[in-house]
């Protein structure tokens, strides 16, 4: 499934100090909405989001640039924003659950991996969703957490544990 993900990425886009926004958005707001689709859990969430943390990184280009990892910081912005959100709200994200009559909504609703995702702790969810999904190693995701890689590993395996937990299935 890694490599299917992988294989989906925007076109190789030189990202060094001399990339454009523009550049920068075309090669990475595909990976950066998947990345917040599964760790917020909602579309409309995930898509404010990002439209969000692109703003934030707008408005600092020049020192984004200079800094030569604008992917990185996009990611950053948008998780620390998504991060900022739950820790104002005060209180454990739950999935709301209302009647759909669009079929597509039915699916989203009815897929327990998105909803035994969304019951991780957020640290969890991304470190998980970075490293097995995307394929990025513990080191690049502690990077853009800014923590250890010790502890993005750490992250990844309680969340594992806990999605097998609860999806009833055990590693044969």
């Amino acid at each position: 499934m890694v490599s299917d993900q992988r294989q989906r990425t925007a076109p190789e886009v030189d990202l060094t100090s001399s990339a454009t926004f523009e550049d920068v958005v075309e090669a990475e707001s595909q990976r950066i909405f998947a990345a917040l689709r599964l760790v917020a859990g909602d579309r409309g969430e995930a898509e404010a989001l990002m439209l969000d943390a692109f703003m934030d990184v707008w408005d600092r280009w020049d020192r984004v640039r200079a800094a030569g990892d604008a992917a990185g910081e996009l990611f950053r912005t948008a998780i620390g924003m998504y991060e900022r959100r739950l820790a104002s709200q005060g209180r454990v994200r739950r999935r709301k659950s209302s009647p759909a009559n669009d079929p597509v909504v039915e699916l989203e609703l009815a897929d327990d991996v998105l909803v035994a995702l969304d019951a991780l702790e957020p640290r969890e969810r991304l470190s998980l969703v970075l490293m097995d999904l995307f394929g990025y190693p513990s080191r690049e995701v502690g990077e853009l957490m800014g923590i250890r890689a010790a502890d993005v590993r750490a992250f990844a395996s309680h969340g594992r544990a806990e999605l097998r937990r609860r999806l009833g299935t055990h590693d044969e």
